[in-house]
């Protein structure tokens, strides 16, 4: 078929088939509530999906998650030995935080277990979102931690939805790059399951985090993908 038949107006094939070539956003955007619920519940109600998820994160993913530390020595100005002891402890070191609890904020799962469930809350949302944060508590070693956020979170606060610079709670820079991320402080299905319609409850579920995309030291923070 060349272009002409392919844009034809006349073809009764092609005759209901007028769509707006809009941008990305403008496609996808005004349809994306939609289209996540609908691919949760497929994730929960149909087998075909629910086995296909599995087996990609089987492949993907997989049973264990380890760490091979390899630095380039000769750029270091190491010895190989010095290469290879630093691995080690290194390795080490992120064992004993990686497959514990304390590496989640929610003390429930470990490295493997939020790797998992980012790459379901990706297949399912389209996004997995993920913070680091400092968090000391007494009796633990290592202070970082990992904050899952549900993509639904991710959201344009209110009376903000003019600015162009902010899509889906991303805000972006004139170049195009993360400047924040706009984080809802409650799951906004939260009113739908507990009952949460007094204005109270419906201002605190409206409330946002402004998540800054780089931290105080320039380590950046952004959604899993």
């Amino acid at each position: 078929m060349n272009a002409h038949e392919a844009a034809s107006i006349n073809d009764m094939a092609l005759h209901g088939w007028n769509p707006i070539a809009g941008s990305a956003d403008a496609d996808l955007l005004p349809d994306l509530d939609t289209l996540t619920a609908r691919s949760r519940d497929l994730g929960r109600n149909n087998g075909l999906m629910a086995g296909g998820m599995q087996t990609m994160r089987d492949n993907i993913v997989g049973s264990v998650l380890r760490l091979s530390a390899t630095p380039d020595y000769r750029l270091l100005g190491w010895t190989r030995e010095q290469g290879r002891e630093w691995g080690n402890v290194v390795e080490a070191k992120f064992r004993s935080w990686a497959e514990t609890t304390e590496c989640d904020a929610a003390r429930t799962q470990n490295l493997l277990g939020l790797t998992l469930q980012a790459l379901g809350g990706a297949m399912l949302n389209g996004d997995a979102l993920g913070l680091p944060l400092w968090l000391p508590r007494p009796g633990t070693r290592w202070n970082t931690r990992l904050m899952m956020v549900e993509a639904d979170r991710l959201a344009t606060p209110v009376g903000l939805e003019h600015r162009d610079d902010i899509r889906k709670g991303i805000e972006f820079d004139r170049w195009g790059a993360p400047v924040a991320y706009h984080i809802l402080k409650r799951h906004p299905g939260d009113m739908f399951a507990f009952g949460f319609y007094g204005l109270t409850r419906e201002a605190q579920l409206m409330e946002w985090d402004r998540i800054p995309a780089f931290t105080a030291w320039g380590h950046r923070r952004r959604p899993l993908r």
